[in-house]
C-alpha cells in the first residue's frame, strides 16, 4: 500500500466524518418532518424530493470519497472536489440565506 501524506489522512477522516454526520442527519430529517421544517424547506428554489435526494446522495458521495481518499485513490479527491463545489453552486444559487453558506465555502477554499 502507498504511503499517503499526513494532511491527505486528516481530510480522508473529515470527509468521513462529514458523510456519517450528513447520513444522520438525512434519517432525522426523514423521519422528524415537521410542518416548520417544510416551510423552512420549501423557501428553497428546489424540489422538495430532490433536497430529500441530495440529502441521501451526498453523504454516501462522502462516506465513499472519505474512504478511498484514506486508500490513496486518485479519482476520490476528484468526487469530493466535484461534488462540494456542485452543492455549493447549488445553495449559492437557491438558498435564501447566502450568507450562512460563507464560512463553508472558505473552510473548502
Amino acid at each position: 500500500m502507498r504511503l499517503r501524506p499526513a494532511s491527505v489522512t486528516i481530510i480522508g477522516i473529515i470527509v468521513l466524518v462529514l458523510g456519517m454526520t450528513g447520513g444522520i442527519s438525512a434519517i432525522l430529517r426523514l423521519v422528524l418532518h415537521s410542518d416548520v421544517m417544510r416551510q423552512e424547506i420549501a423557501k428553497n428554489g428546489l424540489p422538495i424530493s430532490l433536497q430529500y435526494a441530495i440529502s441521501i446522495v451526498g453523504p454516501l458521495v462522502y462516506l465513499t470519497g472519505g474512504y478511498y481518499l484514506l486508500r490513496v485513490l486518485n479519482w476520490a479527491r476528484y468526487l469530493y472536489f466535484t461534488w462540494t463545489v456542485l452543492m455549493f453552486a447549488i445553495s449559492l444559487a437557491t438558498s435564501p440565506m447566502k450568507m450562512m453558506l460563507l464560512p463553508g465555502i472558505l473552510i473548502f477554499g
